[in-house]
């Protein structure tokens, strides 16, 4: 009996020394662990520190060496070319300005129909605020027909994305974030039966999906590659608004 418990005694020191051992090993990995994320922490801010010191560093030595490069130009001067071709200050100003788009994170993770978010949000968008503006500026209801034109990739890549279907919709109205989705197909396939579109969904209007759509592969506008160019025209054909 007294061997068995001395053999006892002996087994349970030997597993508490190995407890002991083990989380000794633990506790060490765990401050090297602790010491290099200390050490990659105070790295990177260090780092943001130094580039925010550089930036600073640059745009002060850009905007010392815009002041002494510019010329002092006298006030309320201006040349005489300027003056006889009509030219003034905010003009010249304006036409020297780059458009561009403005584009917010909720333009960028919005909901879309699909298949392609980027070839339908923006197309349905822009033929829902199209169509706005004619009823705002009182000309849709003077709307007789309509021609939709497609650029760049919109047109290179538009059917199978479904571009031609979300500017439709659009013209129709609808937003992507509440179009009924299952009614697409078929709406769209009436404008083919009917050869009609419903501007904003109160007034039909002339308009052959397969004519007067024209998907221009290989060409690009001015602002932007991949845009679209909505026109609208009175009983007679004439033009009453574009963009």
């Amino acid at each position: 009996m007294s061997h068995y418990i001395r053999a006892l005694s002996r087994n349970t020191t030997t597993t508490a020394v190995a407890s002991r051992s083990l989380l000794a090993r633990r506790i060490h990995s765990f401050t090297a662990q602790a010491a290099i994320s200390r050490q990659i922490c105070l790295q990177t801010r260090s780092t943001r520190h130094s580039g925010q010191i550089l930036m600073q560093r640059v745009l002060a030595q850009r905007s010392l060496s815009t002041t002494s490069a510019a010329p002092q130009a006298e006030p309320h001067k201006s040349s005489n070319k300027d003056e006889e071709e009509g030219v003034t200050p905010d003009s010249a100003a304006e036409k020297d300005s780059t458009n561009h788009a403005v584009v917010s994170t909720f333009d960028l993770f919005s909901i879309g129909v699909g298949p392609s978010s980027s070839h339908t949000v923006g197309p349905m968008r822009a033929g829902k605020i199209f169509v706005q503006d004619l009823v705002d500026h009182k000309v849709l209801t003077k709307v007789s027909s309509i021609k939709v034109d497609l650029y760049g990739s919109l047109a290179l890549t538009g059917i199978g994305h479904g571009t031609p279907n979300a500017t439709l919709m659009g013209l129709e109205g609808e937003l992507p974030e509440t179009v009924p989705t299952e009614t697409i197909i078929t709406r769209v396939q009436a404008m083919h039966d009917t050869n009609t579109i419903s501007l904003n969904g109160t007034h039909r209007v002339r308009f052959n999906p397969d004519k007067d759509m024209t998907l221009h592969y290989y060409e690009s506008l001015p602002q932007h590659p991949n845009g679209m160019r909505f026109t609208v025209f009175d009983s007679n054909g004439d033009m009453l608004a574009t963009n």
